[in-house]
């Protein structure tokens, strides 16, 4: 009975850990689509400054997860851009102490890559 309440305590934490690293990786998996998607449009994807305002607004939708975002357009050799690959890096919340809370995810990798849409004429 002594041991009862610690042992409580100690999954519940565990439990919230999981769960919050949970809604942290669905987070920036959603963030990665968005900022991919806004960047595809015919209009940004020519101007580098703008993928790059895009990239910065993305960072700040992902506040507290000290998240990186980098872009990249791929192109086939001697050809246009046909996708623009976005990666988005970031660290896990955590509420474990750090001994116990690296047992899990130690970094949240999302890379998307998107076909760049184009107006025909």
């Amino acid at each position: 009975m002594v041991f009862a309440l610690p042992m409580f305590l100690a999954f519940l934490f565990l439990a919230v850990h999981v769960l919050v690293g949970l809604f942290a990786t669905s987070t920036v998996t959603a963030v990665a689509h968005d900022v991919a998607r806004d960047m595809a449009s015919p209009d940004i994807h020519a101007d580098p400054a703008l993928l790059d305002r895009l990239a910065a607004d993305a960072e700040d939708r992902l506040g507290g997860l000290d998240a990186e975002v980098t872009w990249e357009l791929a192109q086939p050799v001697g050809g246009q851009p046909t996708h623009l690959v976005v990666l988005i890096v970031a660290d896990p919340p955590g509420l474990l102490p750090a001994r116990v809370g690296d047992i899990g995810v130690t970094e949240i990798r999302r890379s998307v890559r998107v076909k760049l849409e184009a107006f025909v004429e």
